[in-house]
């Protein structure tokens, strides 16, 4: 199958593996223990390009990425290390607030814009 366009949860393994760590060295051992056993949450992002991959979609998006710390240019490096080796870099992209995604009919096009 030849898809133009998925959009799909992103889950970072090694964010949430990060976020667990820094969670029992500030002390918040109880939610430290539940994000350490939400081990189903990071296999979103993995499911999501394995299917990208094998319908052959041409743009992956990530959106709802976690888990949620802050989101910023650190955590999206983090979530993205290793995507290219993936899937190709013009093949991807991470959602944004505000992020619009057109599909003109009839064409194999996909814009992207920001509303601000």
């Amino acid at each position: 199958m030849n898809t133009d366009l998925l959009i799909h949860e992103g889950q970072s393994e090694e964010e949430r593996h990060i976020l667990v760590e820094a969670l029992s060295q500030a002390g918040d051992r109880k939610v430290a223990k539940v994000m350490s056993q939400s081990v189903g949450l990071s296999r979103h992002a993995a499911t999501g390009r394995a299917e990208a991959n094998a319908a052959h979609v041409r743009l992956l998006v990530f959106n709802h990425m976690g888990p949620l710390p802050t989101d910023n240019t650190l955590t999206r490096a983090i979530f993205t290390r290793d995507l290219d080796a993936i899937r190709p870099p013009a093949s991807w992209k991470l959602g944004r607030d505000g992020m619009v995604i057109g599909l003109p009919a009839a064409t194999k096009t996909i814009e992207l814009s920001m509303v601000h």
